[in-house]
C-alpha cells in the first residue's frame, strides 16, 4: 500500500470524528441555551443571590460577600426585602475605608440575626443601631459584619478582618444554634474551600458569566436544599444518639469547649489592642415565651462573663419589653427578629453603650 493511499484513508475517519464532536458540543450549546430561556421565560429558577468574594477579592476587602451587588429575596411574599452590598463586602450602604476624623465606627459581627435575614437593609438591628447613635451623639458608621448560617468560626474571622476598617467598638451578638452549627455546619470552612475552587483555573474564567445564569442558580438552589436536608438528617440521628443532645453529650461538649477557646481569643485580641468588646446574646422566641433560654443559651452568657466581657443579655429585656412575641419577631413562619425585633434591640445596645463606652463615643450622658 502507498503511502498516500494510507493518509488517504485516515483522513475521512478523522474528519468524521471531528465532525462529530463538533455536532456534540453545538449540540449540548443549544441544550443550555434552550434550558436557560425555558427556565427564564416560565419562571422556574429562583432569582440570583449574592455572591461570596474570590480569592482576589478576599485580599483585598474586609466583607465576605463580592462588592457592589444590590438582589431582591423573597419576592411576591411577605418576607420580599432588599439586600445591598457595598463597596467593602458590608451589608448596607457604602462608607470609605479609611475612618474620617470624629466618626466613630462600631464593627458588628453574628449570624442571621446580625445580618437580618427577612428585612431590608436598614430595618437590620446594625443600621438600626447606627441611626441610633447618630441621632443621640455622634457620626457614626456600623458596620454589618453578619452573615447568615455562620457561627463563632466566621465571627473571629470577620472581626480579624474587620480590624482595617479602624472600629472603635466591637459587638458580637450571639444566638442560640450557634452551638449547633459548630456541630453540623461549620459554614466558614465550606466558604473558605468553595472561595479557593471559584478561584482556581478554568473555573476562574467561567465562574463570573456563569453566576448570573437561571441554570447555575438553579443548580445552587439545589445543592443548598441537598445541605440542608443533610444537615436535618444528622441533627435527627445525632439527637437520637445522644438523647437530644443534652448539654452532657459528647459533640455540645467540644463545641462549647471550642466556642470558649475562640471567643477568649476575640476578646484577649481586642483587649490588646484597647478597642471595647461587648457581647449580646439574643434569644430564640421560644425562649422569651418560656422565659429562660435553650441549651445553650445560659452556659455561653456565663461563658463570657466569666471571660470578663462586656455582657448584654437580651432576653429578660425581651421578656418584660414593650413587644410582644409576635411583634418582635416574624412568627409564625421565620423565628428571626421582625423590623420591629431590630429596632427594639439596637435602642437597647445603644443605651448599654453610651452608658458603658461613653467615653470612647463622646457619648456620656447623652441620653
Amino acid at each position: 500500500m502507498s503511502h498516500r493511499s494510507i493518509f488517504g484513508a485516515e483522513a475521512p475517519g478523522r474528519h468524521r470524528w471531528l465532525f462529530r464532536a463538533v455536532l456534540v458540543v453545538a449540540g449540548v450549546g443549544l441544550g443550555v441555551v434552550l434550558a436557560e430561556i425555558g427556565l427564564r421565560t416560565l419562571g422556574l429558577a429562583p432569582p440570583p443571590g449574592l455572591f461570596t468574594v474570590t480569592e482576589a477579592e478576599y485580599q483585598r476587602i474586609p466583607g465576605i460577600f463580592a462588592p457592589n451587588q444590590r438582589a431582591t429575596a423573597n419576592p411576591g411574599t411577605r418576607f420580599e426585602h432588599v439586600t445591598t452590598i457595598n463597596a467593602l463586602g458590608y451589608r448596607g450602604s457604602d462608607f470609605p475605608r479609611e475612618k474620617p476624623p470624629g466618626q466613630v465606627r462600631v464593627l458588628f459581627a453574628g449570624d442571621s440575626f446580625t445580618w437580618g435575614h427577612n428585612v431590608d437593609d436598614d430595618a437590620t438591628t446594625p443600621a438600626r443601631l447606627q441611626a441610633n447613635l447618630e441621632a443621640r451623639c455622634v457620626s457614626a458608621v456600623v458596620a454589618n459584619a453578619g452573615m447568615s448560617g455562620t457561627t463563632i468560626l466566621a465571627h473571629e474571622a470577620m472581626i480579624s478582618r474587620g480590624l482595617a476598617i479602624d472600629p472603635d467598638v466591637v459587638i458580637l451578638m450571639y444566638h442560640e444554634n450557634d452551638i449547633d452549627e459548630l456541630i453540623y455546619s461549620r459554614m466558614w470552612e465550606q466558604l473558605s474551600a468553595n472561595r479557593r475552587t471559584k478561584s482556581r483555573f478554568p473555573l476562574s474564567l467561567v465562574y463570573p458569566v456563569v453566576r448570573t445564569s437561571a441554570l447555575w442558580n438553579l443548580a445552587q438552589d439545589a445543592r443548598r436544599r441537598f445541605h440542608f436536608r443533610k444537615q436535618d438528617t444528622a441533627r435527627t440521628r445525632d439527637v437520637a444518639r445522644d438523647a437530644q443532645e443534652d448539654s452532657e453529650s459528647e459533640s455540645v461538649q467540644r463545641a462549647r469547649a471550642e466556642y470558649r477557646v475562640r471567643l477568649e481569643a476575640i476578646g484577649t485580641t481586642l483587649a490588646d489592642t484597647g478597642i471595647p468588646f461587648l457581647f449580646v446574646t439574643y434569644p430564640h422566641p421560644n425562649s422569651v415565651t418560656a422565659g429562660e433560654g435553650g441549651r445553650d443559651y445560659a452556659w455561653v452568657t456565663e461563658t463570657a462573663r466569666e471571660l470578663g466581657l462586656s455582657v448584654l443579655d437580651l432576653l429578660p429585656l425581651l421578656r418584660n419589653g414593650p413587644l410582644t412575641v409576635e411583634q418582635a419577631y416574624l412568627i409564625p413562619d421565620d423565628y428571626h427578629p421582625s423590623e420591629a425585633g431590630h429596632a427594639f434591640a439596637a435602642t437597647v445596645i445603644a443605651d448599654y453603650m453610651t452608658g458603658e463606652f461613653g467615653d470612647t463615643l463622646s457619648c456620656a450622658g447623652a441620653i
